[in-house]
């Protein structure tokens, strides 16, 4: 008898790896056809099917962090877990290698090249760390939490979620689970300030998830920081100096990946929204059209479909391509969009 993955897809996942089982299909649930179209013009896309596959490797995946893309042009994602922390896919989608299991927090991920080589750094709010390692997962430093920084008493109000680097090789960690600060330290691991933390005020930041700096003026670059509890983006100066927020009503954002004139945004309650370079949405893939009213202000963004169960973090290469981890995945592999000319 035929199988329509699309109603098999809505059915609870143990009953549909059940059912795959069965039928000797891999244990992932079906998302958008690929021949629909996802969000609205001019950035519109498609889901490449079967990229990121897991399932022949038997690797087990539920929450799936960051993405970004090595010197290589891999891609690298996190899986929180007690084996295959880090997960490589090559171009094609295809599992290169993995390696990690005593990262049980592993959430954060960005790439450096300095002195050791291209290296890469990770955060674990378990372990209360960041960590630089090399691509092949041999840890070089390891940065503790701020046990001499007020208004820190403990280890497990520190639980760091991103990490991005600036032009002189300072670093901000954003303690997006533990206090809610923003942590500036120098090269060397020297803090330099932290800044944000809990709180009404507009400098505040609550649950910062993730963030990146915006170069488009090379004069005035900024940290952008997706603030989820206050379903916004805020932006500060690079010393820590609030600027202004931009209101994401109705999304959970989780990170800012910035692309050329573009930035995406994860939407951990079922949608990615896009926006241009003056941070109006112009796009939800997989969610309603973004509405302005007549005094400019965004309305409430909607999911649409189903698409997406919970986007975590994403990675948008030069291509235009979007690839997208979720959490609390039901073992779904990662998500690859092709944008739509």
């Amino acid at each position: 008898m035929p199988f329509n993955l699309p109603i098999l897809a809505r059915l609870p996942a143990t009953l549909f790896g059940a059912l795959a089982t069965c039928v000797g299909l891999p244990f992932m649930m079906a998302t958008a056809a690929d021949d629909v179209l996802l969000g609205q013009a001019p950035k519109q896309y498609q889901v490449q099917a079967g990229w990121g596959d897991v399932s022949s490797h038997m690797i087990a995946l539920q929450n799936c962090h960051a993405m970004r893309q090595d010197d290589q042009g891999r891609i690298v994602m996190i899986n929180t877990g007690p084996k295959n922390n880090v997960i490589i896919f090559s171009a094609d989608g295809k599992v290169a290698e993995t390696w990690g299991n005593t990262y049980p927090g592993a959430h954060g991920l960005t790439f450096v090249t300095d002195s050791d080589g291209a290296c890469l750094w990770l955060t674990d709010h378990d372990r209360h760390q960041v960590i630089k390692t090399t691509i092949k997962g041999v840890e070089l430093k390891v940065i503790d939490w701020p046990k001499d920084v007020a208004p820190y008493t403990k280890a497990d109000q520190y639980k760091p979620t991103d990490i991005e680097f600036a032009d002189d090789g300072s670093f901000y960690v954003f303690d997006g689970y533990g206090l809610a600060f923003v942590l500036h330290y120098k090269a060397d691991g020297t803090l330099i300030k932290t800044f944000g933390g809990k709180g009404k005020e507009p400098h505040h930041l609550n649950t910062p998830h993730g963030g990146m700096i915006d170069r488009k003026d090379p004069a005035r670059p900024l940290l952008v920081i997706a603030s989820r509890g206050d379903q916004a983006i805020k932006r500060y100066l690079l010393d820590g100096t609030y600027v202004d927020t931009i209101p994401m009503p109705g999304a959970a954002v989780c990170d800012v990946m910035i692309q050329g004139d573009y930035i995406y945004v994860p939407n951990l309650n079922g949608y990615l929204s896009i926006l241009d370079r003056n941070y109006r949405v112009i796009s939800n893939i997989s969610g309603a059209p973004p509405v302005y009213d007549d005094k400019g202000a965004l309305q409430k963004m909607t999911r649409v479909g189903e698409t997406f169960i919970h986007p975590h973090n994403l990675y948008a290469d030069a291509t235009g391509a979007i690839y997208v981890a979720q959490w609390n995945s039901k073992g779904t592999h990662p998500i690859k969009l092709m944008p739509v000319k």
